[in-house]
C-alpha cells in the first residue's frame, strides 16, 4: 500500500479515547507501512497541528465531548476546503451516515469487531487520498484542454446523456458563429436556443440512432443565430462511454452556410426540372444528341410504352418505333438535332407511331427540342397519345388499384352468387388462392343460412331501390375457422332494374364484439370490487365512479359525476392539501425520467379516515387525458403502522445507546488482547478464556439488539418457498461437516428476511447442541413446517423453558436464539413447539393457522 509515486501518506486521527487513538495508529501503520498516523484526543489541538504541518487526510470520531465530528469537519473545511476527511465512529446509523455525507465527508466507516477492519480502513484512507490527487491532476488537464478547444475555428461542445441532453460545455467559437456567449448555452437543452422543434427532433433522432449503433454521427442542419440570421452547421460527434454506458455526447460544429447555399441552388434547379418532367401528362424522353441513346424518361413515357423507366433507359431512340421504319425515324431524329434550339421546338404530327411492349402501335404527336444539361447536348421529346384507349385503361387501373389497396376484404358476385372478383384482403382472410375462389359459389365460404339471409337483403335492396345494406354473418376460412363480420352489400342492376350482381365488403368485427363483452365484464368487476374506483379527466373532474367511491366520499353516484376535486374541497369532503400529492404523482407518471406506469399515495380526509390511492394514467397518444384510480380504506392499518413506528423508534434509541456504550470498551479489550498475544511468544492458556468470553459478550449484544429492534414485528409478507429461504440461511450460518436435507417443506406467506432469521437461529442451535457434523432436516407437516436434527434432543421437562430468554446449556450459547425464533413465529401469527425427531434429536414444529 503506497500512494502515487511511493510518497508517504500523513494521516491526522482525532478521537477522545487516547487508548483507541494509539491502537488505531499501530494497526493502520502495520497494515500500510507507507502511512504515518498522528493522533490527537482534542479537536482544537488537532486544528492547531493541521495549520502547522501538512497532512494528506483527516480521520475523526463522531461523538466527542469537545465538539462533534461534523463540527470538526466544518472547522477543517474553513481553512482546508479540499483536504480529504473520513468519519470513523462507533455510533453508526443511517441518519448519521446521511448527515455526514450531506455535510461533505469523503468517506464514512463504522467501527466494527476485530482487527481485520483496519486493513479495510487503511485501504479506504489510501483510496480517498489517491482520488483527491487524481482529481487535482484532472482539473489541470481540463484547464489545458479548455485552452486548446477555446481556439478552434468552430464550436466544440459536450452534453450530458440525460433527458433533454443538457449542455455541460461549449467553446468560445460559439460567439462568432451564433452570437451567443458560451455561458448562455450551459445547462440548456441541446439545440434549445438555435433549432426549431422539428429540426431539433430530427437531429436528436439521427444522433440517438448513431449512438445505439455504436457509431459516430455526422449531419448538417440549419440554425437561427441570436441576431435572427439563418446559418447551416456541419456537425460531427460521438458518444462518451464509461464502463459500457453512455454518459455524454461530444462533438464539433462548423459553418457551412455558403456551401449549403450553392448545393441548394443546384438541387433546386434539378428538382424543378425533374418535377416538370414527372408532372407532365405527356410522355417525355431524353436522348443523347450524338448517339441517339435514351438517357431518361418520365412515368408517363413508361405507361405509354408499357415498359418500366429503367428498361427504356439505354435503348436507341429508333427502338421506340416500327422496325420497318428505322431509317425514317433516324432521319427525323437527326432533323431535330439540326433544326431545333432550346426555344424553338420542332413538331411532327403526321403518321408518327410508337410501339409498346405488346407490339401494339400507338399514334402519337411528337414535339422536340435540344437542351444542354451538365455540358451534354440532349434531345428532349414530348410524345402525346392521340388515342383515347390509354385514358380508359388508366381509369380502369385506378379502380383496380383502389380495390386492391383497400384494407377490408372485398368481393364481387354475379346474379347467381358466383365469385367474379376478390381483392387481396379477401384472399388473405379466407386463405384460398385466387384461382380456387374466383368462379366458385359464395357457399364456398358461407353457410346456407347466411347465404339465404344475404339473398333476402339483396332482394329488399332491388325492390326498394336502395344502394347499400348490411348484415352480420360468419365466413368460413380454408382452415375451417369461422370469422364473425359485418357484410356490407351493394347491388348492381341493368337499365331495366334487373340484378346483374353484387359487391360485398366484409369487415371483421370479432374484436369489436370481444371488446363489448370485455366492457360488460369490466363494468361488473368495477361495481363488485370492495375498493372505490374512479376516473378523472385532465381538469380533475370525476367522469366515472362506482358506488363504493361515492359511499367513501359521502355522495350519491349521480351527484358525484361531473364534480371536480376543488368542488369536493369546497364541500369539506377533501382537504385542500390533498391536491399536491395527486399533482406530484401525475407529474411523475408523465415525466420522461421514469418508466413508472402507476403509483400510489395516502389521502387523509378531514374526518380522519385514511385511504390508499392507486393511480394510473388514462391511455393517450399526444395529450394528457386524466387518470384512473382506486381508493382503499386503510385507516386501521395506518393507525397500527404509526403505533409500530413510535414503538420501534423507542427501541432503536435503546439499541443505539446499548450498542455504542458496550462496543467501544469491548473493541478496546479485543485490541489489547491481540497486542498482548503478539508480544508473548507462547500464548498463555489464561488468554483463551478471555477471548471466548469476549466472543460470547459480542454474541449477547447482537442477540439483545435483534430482540430489541425487531421483537414480534414483521415487514411486508409474500408467498415464499421455504426450501430457498432455508438454503440461504444455511449458507450464511453453518460451516464444517454439517448436512442439510429437505422433506418437501412447501411454501408459506411470510416476511422473507424474518423467516431467514428464524432458520438461522434454529440451524445455529442444532450445530451448537448436536456438534459440527449434525444432519438437519427441513420439511413440512399438515399444519406448517419443521426443523429437525439427529443430536441428543431436548428432555421433555425442558421443552417449554428453552424458548425463554437467556436459557442455554452450553458455555458458548447466549440463550437468546430460540427466544428469537419464538418472536419471529409470533410476529407472523404462528406458534412454535419443541418435540423429539425421528432420529432421537430435537424437532421444532412451526404451526401456521
Amino acid at each position: 500500500m503506497s500512494r502515487i509515486d511511493g510518497e508517504r501518506i500523513r494521516v491526522l486521527h482525532v478521537d477522545d479515547d487516547p487508548d483507541f487513538v494509539e491502537l488505531t495508529a499501530r494497526f493502520l501503520e502495520r497494515e500500510a507501512p507507507a502511512m504515518r498516523v498522528v493522533g490527537h484526543t482534542s479537536p482544537e489541538k488537532a486544528l492547531e497541528r493541521l495549520s502547522d504541518e501538512p497532512f494528506d487526510c483527516v480521520v475523526s470520531d463522531f461523538d466527542m465531548p469537545e465538539m462533534t465530528g461534523l463540527a470538526f469537519l466544518r472547522a477543517v473545511r474553513d481553512d482546508h476546503p479540499d483536504l480529504p476527511f473520513v468519519l470513523f465512529t462507533g455510533k453508526g446509523s443511517e441518519e448519521i451516515a446521511s448527515e455526514a455525507i450531506s455535510a461533505g465527508v469523503d468517506d464514512y466507516m463504522q467501527k466494527g469487531s476485530g482487527t481485520d477492519q483496519y486493513a479495510v480502513f487503511a485501504n479506504r484512507i489510501e483510496r480517498t487520498v489517491e482520488q483527491h490527487h487524481a482529481k487535482t491532476t484532472l482539473e489541470e488537464r481540463e484547464r489545458q484542454y479548455a485552452t486548446l478547444v477555446g481556439n478552434l475555428p468552430g464550436i466544440a461542445y459536450r452534453c450530458a446523456n440525460e433527458p433533454g441532453w443538457p449542455v455541460e460545455f461549449v467553446s468560445e467559437g460559439c460567439r462568432e458563429l451564433t452570437g451567443y456567449d458560451p455561458a448562455a448555452f450551459e445547462g440548456t437543452s441541446f439545440g434549445e436556443k438555435l433549432l426549431d422543434d422539428e429540426v431539433r427532433e430530427r437531429v436528436r433522432g439521427e444522433i440517438r440512432a448513431a449512438i445505439e449503433d455504436g457509431e459516430s454521427f455526422e449531419l448538417t442542419y440549419p440554425i437561427e443565430t441570436r441576431g435572427g440570421e439563418r446559418k447551416w452547421l456541419w456537425e460531427r460527434g460521438c458518444a462518451v462511454r464509461e464502463n459500457g454506458a453512455v454518459v455524454a455526447i461530444e462533438g464539433f460544429m462548423t459553418d457551412v452556410t455558403d456551401r449549403k447555399q450553392r448545393e441548394r441552388e443546384l438541387r433546386e434547379t434539378r428538382r424543378r426540372y425533374r418535377s416538370l418532367i414527372d408532372a407532365a401528362p405527356d410522355a417525355i424522353l431524353l436522348a443523347d444528341a450524338e448517339t441517339g441513346e435514351i438517357v431518361d424518361a418520365n412515368e408517363a413515357a413508361a405507361q405509354l410504352l408499357g415498359r418500366p423507366r429503367e428498361e427504356l433507359v439505354g435503348l436507341h431512340q429508333t427502338d421506340l418505333h416500327p422496325a420497318e421504319e428505322v431509317d425514317r425515324y433516324r432521319g427525323l431524329f437527326e432533323q431535330h438535332v439540326r433544326e431545333t434550339t432550346g426555344r424553338t421546338p420542332l413538331s411532327v404530327e403526321d403518321s408518327v407511331v410508337v410501339v409498346d411492349a405488346d407490339g401494339e402501335r400507338i399514334p402519337v404527336e411528337i414535339s422536340a427540342n435540344v437542351v444542354e444539361i451538365d455540358d451534354r447536348r440532349l434531345v428532349q421529346g414530348f410524345f402525346r397519345d392521340t388515342s383515347d384507349r390509354r385514358e380508359r385503361e388508366r381509369e380502369l387501373e385506378r379502380y383496380r388499384t383502389l380495390v386492391e389497396s383497400v384494407g377490408d376484404p372485398m368481393y364481387m358476385l354475379d346474379a347467381d352468387g358466383v365469385v367474379q372478383m376478390a381483392n387481396a384482403a379477401m384472399i388473405d382472410e379466407l386463405g384460398y388462392d385466387r384461382e380456387t375462389l374466383v368462379g366458385s359459389h359464395v357457399g364456398q365460404f358461407m353457410t346456407d343460412d347466411d347465404v339465404r339471409q344475404g339473398e333476402r337483403l339483396i332482394a329488399d335492396l332491388v325492390e326498394s331501390g336502395d344502394t347499400w345494406g348490411s348484415y352480420e354473418t360468419y365466413i368460413e376460412t380454408a382452415d375451417g375457422d369461422r370469422v364473425l363480420g359485418e357484410d356490407k352489400i351493394a347491388v348492381m342492376t341493368d337499365a331495366d332494374g334487373d340484378l346483374r350482381g353484387t359487391v360485398g365488403v366484409f369487415r371483421d368485427i370479432t374484436d369489436r364484439k370481444e371488446r363489448e363483452r370485455e366492457l360488460e365484464q369490466y363494468e361488473t368487476i368495477v361495481e363488485t370490487v370492495p375498493d372505490g374506483v374512479f376516473v378523472l379527466d385532465e381538469a380533475g373532474r370525476i367522469v366515472e365512479a362506482n358506488e363504493n367511491a361515492a359511499t367513501y366520499l359521502g355522495r350519491e353516484r349521480g351527484e358525484l359525476l361531473g364534480t371536480s376535486m376543488w368542488d369536493l374541497v369546497e364541500a369539506g369532503v377533501l382537504d385542500g392539501s390533498s391536491f399536491e400529492p395527486y399533482r406530484e404523482l401525475v407529474r411523475e407518471l408523465l415525466s420522461s425520467k421514469t418508466d413508472t406506469e402507476k403509483g400510489k399515495y395516502l389521502l387523509e380526509l378531514p374526518d380522519g379516515r385514511v385511504f390508499e390511492i392507486h393511480l394510473a394514467l388514462r391511455p393517450y397518444e399526444e395529450s394528457y387525458r386524466g387518470t384512473v384510480g382506486a381508493m382503499r380504506d386503510v385507516t386501521e392499518r395506518e393507525r397500527r403502522q404509526r403505533e409500530l413506528e413510535r414503538r420501534n423508534e423507542r427501541l432503536d434509541q435503546f439499541a443505539s445507546v446499548v450498542s455504542h456504550d458496550l462496543r467501544t470498551p469491548l473493541e478496546l479489550a479485543r485490541g489489547n488482547l491481540e497486542l498482548g498475544r503478539e508480544r508473548v511468544a507462547d500464548e498463555p492458556a489464561e488468554l483463551e478464556p478471555v477471548a471466548d468470553a469476549l466472543d460470547r459478550i459480542d454474541r449477547l449484544i447482537e442477540d439483545l439488539l435483534t430482540l430489541a429492534r425487531q421483537g414480534e414485528t414483521v415487514g411486508e409478507t409474500e408467498m415464499v418457498a421455504l426450501e430457498r429461504v432455508a438454503e440461504r440461511a444455511w449458507r450464511g450460518t453453518v460451516t464444517g461437516d454439517a448436512t442439510l436435507r429437505f422433506d418437501d417443506p412447501g411454501t408459506v406467506e411470510a416476511d422473507p428476511d424474518r423467516l431467514r432469521e428464524l432458520y438461522e437461529n434454529l440451524f445455529a442451535n442444532a450445530v451448537e447442541h448436536a456438534g459440527p457434523d449434525v444432519t438437519v432436516t427441513v420439511g413440512g407437516h399438515e399444519d406448517g413446517f419443521y426443523v429437525a436434527d439427529d443430536g441428543p434432543g431436548i428432555p421433555p421437562d425442558r421443552r417449554e423453558e428453552v424458548f425463554e430468554r437467556g436459557v442455554s446449556d452450553t458455555d458458548c450459547g447466549t440463550g437468546f436464539g430460540l427466544s428469537i425464533v419464538r418472536n419471529v413465529a409470533r410476529a407472523h401469527g404462528w406458534s412454535v413447539s419443541a418435540t423429539e425427531s425421528t432420529a432421537g434429536g430435537a424437532r421444532f414444529e412451526i404451526s401456521v393457522p
